[in-house]
């Protein structure tokens, strides 16, 4: 019983050996694979800190482009059509540069500018034009009545020799005619 208690504890021991040396393997498996998945952690961690850091970069580049190429030139265009509706009629400029859709509205706004501009001229000559006939119908009215006085105090040789606008020197020459009738 010797000999088998011998050779059962020989075979404990080659057991025992066999299965240190498999914990050992599989504890330096297992220390690989742990450093393998940390690695790969660590890498993540980069990965995931780089994409926020470019998707904080694109949203300010959005914002600034927003606020370079929309917000602003919006904010230009509305100035000048406040200006437009306030009366001031100074060139619609500096939009050559700005995106497709404002340069457009720029556009839409020189030409009402232009038409308020033109309506503008035009107001002011059909007043000049309305203040030249007025005054030519005040000198008619004056150089008549005056005659008119002159007859009614008796005076037949009185005589409009004054010029007249066209249209009133009809007027002139009728009332000479009828006072050279009335002195023949």
């Amino acid at each position: 019983t010797v000999a088998a208690s011998e050779l059962a504890a020989n075979a404990v021991s080659d057991i025992a050996l066999r299965a240190a040396s498999l914990s050992a393997d599989n504890q330096g498996a297992i220390a690989d694979m742990a450093s393998s998945v940390s690695q790969h952690v660590r890498t993540s961690q980069q990965q995931m800190q780089t994409l926020w850091g470019v998707s904080i970069a694109v949203l300010l580049a959005a914002l600034i482009l927003t606020r370079l190429l929309i917000t602003r030139p919006l904010a230009r265009i509305s100035q000048t059509t406040e200006k437009l509706a306030a009366g001031d009629l100074s060139p619609v400029s500096g939009f050559n540069r700005s995106s497709t859709e404002i340069f457009r509205i720029a556009q839409a706004l020189s030409v009402f500018r232009n038409g308020l501009v033109e309506k503008e001229e035009m107001s002011r000559a059909a007043e000049e034009e309305r203040r030249k006939h007025l005054a030519q119908q005040t000198a008619a009215v004056t150089a008549i009545g005056k005659g008119l006085e002159q007859l009614a105090e008796g005076n037949l040789t009185v005589r409009i020799n004054d010029p007249m606008a066209e249209g009133y020197s009809k007027l002139r020459d009728d009332f000479n005619a009828a006072l050279d009738t009335l002195e023949s």
